[in-house]
């Protein structure tokens, strides 16, 4: 199989030079014709996660999905231009070009057309692991606080210890966060456990263009400890037992248009991966340069970079969780892009006592639009982990978005029958104000302690049992309760990366209530049993001994 690296990037497809240019641009082609991919052989393109997630959604794979022709890419660079990342669902490549270069490449009969990205500079330069300023746009000021379970407000307010308490922690389910920097990630307790089990799937630098990701601005690495941080009696993320890939998007010292075809980028290469949820606590409406900035009569009409893209992600079974903004008190007021995007979820922030907090960005209300935010969960004095190793208090809807990011990932754990978009309407559903609501709170805070029981209370393959657990000697058995149901049964195994390593089938006979399997030699450790019948699935965490 083809390297995915090549689906996403094409830096050196073909010989390249002329690197003195000094604007870039996205160009976009023409078409996908002559593509040596077909949507009947997505394997070459998409992992087996990526589609697996489609086909458990029904959502099919369409010339969306296909690459870029990469004979297209190698056309431009063979005129001297410098190209970077492609992007297959707005099918384009991102190019270093003055204006009569810029021409020439317009000239192409596959080309048609180009849109201005950014300017050059040490702030959007092409080197790999080019070192970007830590200045963080509005960033909001923080205290320490005291050594102790401080995360106890922020997860019981959306029913997260009621989660936790059930089992359902994030495993088995991947979560990739958009945001500019990781610095210190990779060396604090609190997310050695991710690492020591190998539940950090990958990590990629849009803006210096490598893999190092633990660097750059801070604001990451508090979004994520939200999600996935965790030391005991300390401090507890909302899906701690999730993998997570890391993506750097956000140029923190400018702001222009580039930014959103990074998050674009990453959304590609996320859904690409195999990701479930997407945590972005980043937005969009004014930029350095005027003429990019949008308008009011932009929202809601899929007209931004950023928010074309979460459509699209979110087309592909991807739940998408994004921060509304910290605009409330600002002349803008309302939410940015792309958190104007329907099938997403927007979160609002709240106070410690539940209350509305100012600084966080309005839906904009206009005829037909969306209740937007969607929800809203504890963003003043967020309780976070710095990447010193500190625990803080910080605020902003940056840090309430990825606590409902966890609670999402936490609950399709426990419920994997339900497509992204069923289980974002369910979550949707338990909202405080849902039978009434505005545009500070959307439909209010979310409750996962009731919507856990309303899905509990729903039929599934119920009277479905694995044993012995822990597994010893290799022997699984399936037992059903129900000694006159019938019909086909499909087992798959995964471990903590949400690789599956293991696939069995069968048929139950009526007067049959169990079935035995002899496991292949696997590691020893934690893994995932999803068994699916003709009528529902369900999912057990087993221990082979």
């Amino acid at each position: 199989m083809r390297s995915l690296c090549l689906f996403f990037l094409l830096f050196l497809v073909c010989a390249v030079s002329g690197f003195g240019q000094e604007y870039q641009f996205i160009v976009f082609f023409t078409d996908k014709a002559g593509s040596p991919y077909t949507v009947d052989e997505p394997g070459e393109f998409l992992s087996q996660r990526a589609i697996a997630r489609r086909n458990a959604q029904n959502i099919p794979i369409i010339e969306e999905d296909l690459p870029v022709n990469s004979e297209y890419v190698c056309g431009i660079q063979a005129l001297g231009v410098s190209t970077r990342f492609t992007t297959k669902w707005l099918n384009g490549v991102l190019v270093k070009a003055d204006s009569a270069s810029l021409q020439t490449v317009l000239a192409l009969d596959y080309v048609d057309s180009a849109s201005y990205a950014a300017p050059l500079g040490d702030v959007n330069a092409f080197q790999e692991g080019a070192v970007i300023s830590t200045r963080l746009r509005k960033q909001r000021k923080y205290k320490g606080v005291a050594s102790e379970e401080l995360t106890a407000l922020q997860n019981q307010m959306i029913g997260i210890d009621y989660l936790h308490g059930e089992g359902h922690k994030g495993l088995g389910k991947w979560v990739a966060v958009f945001d500019a920097g990781f610095p210190g990630a990779n060396q604090i307790s609190f997310f050695q456990h991710i690492f020591n089990d190998s539940r950090l799937i990958a990590s990629r630098d849009f803006i210096g263009g490598t893999d190092n990701v633990y660097q750059y601005n801070s604001h990451g690495t508090q979004v994520w400890s939200a999600i996935g941080a965790f030391e005991e009696g300390r401090f507890t993320g909302t899906a701690p037992e999730a993998s997570f890939v890391l993506c750097v998007t956000e140029n923190d010292i400018s702001e222009y248009r580039l930014e959103e075809y990074n998050w674009l980028f990453a959304a590609e290469f996320a859904d690409s991966l195999g990701v479930d949820v997407v945590n972005s606590s980043l937005g969009y409406y004014d930029f350095d340069d005027p003429a990019m900035n949008y308008s009011y009569d932009d929202m809601y009409q899929n007209i931004s970079v950023s928010s074309r893209a979460a459509k699209i992600l979110a087309s592909k079974g991807v739940a998408v969780v994004n921060s509304a903004g910290n605009e409330g008190r600002s002349f803008w007021k309302y939410l940015g892009f792309p958190a104007d995007t329907p099938e997403i979820l927007t979160i609002g922030s709240v106070t410690r006592d539940s209350l509305y907090s100012s600084f966080s960005s309005l839906g904009y209300e206009t005829d037909g639009a969306p209740v937007k935010p969607d929800l809203a969960a504890m963003g003043s004095s967020t309780v976070l982990v710095n990447p010193s190793g500190s625990i803080f208090n910080s605020s902003g809807t940056s840090y309430s978005a990825p606590l409902v990011s966890g609670m999402v990932a936490s609950l399709w754990g426990a419920f994997p029958e339900y497509s992204a978009q069923e289980l974002i309407q369910e979550v949707r559903s338990t909202g405080s104000q849902y039978s009434n609501p505005d545009n500070r709170l959307g439909y209010g805070i979310p409750d996962s302690r009731r919507l856990f029981g309303v899905l509990s209370g729903r039929p599934r393959a119920e009277g479905l049992s694995v044993f012995p657990n822990p597994v010893q000697g290799r022997l699984l058995k399936i037992r059903w309760n129900d000694v006159n149901r019938k019909g086909m049964w499909f087992l798959r195994i995964y471990d903590f990366s949400g690789n599956r390593v293991y696939v069995e089938k069968g048929e139950k006979k009526s007067g049959e209530n169990e079935a035995a399997l002899k496991l292949p030699e696997l590691a020893a450790g934690k893994y995932l049993v999803r068994i699916q019948t003709e009528e529902k699935s369900r999912v057990f965490k087993i221990i082979l001994q």
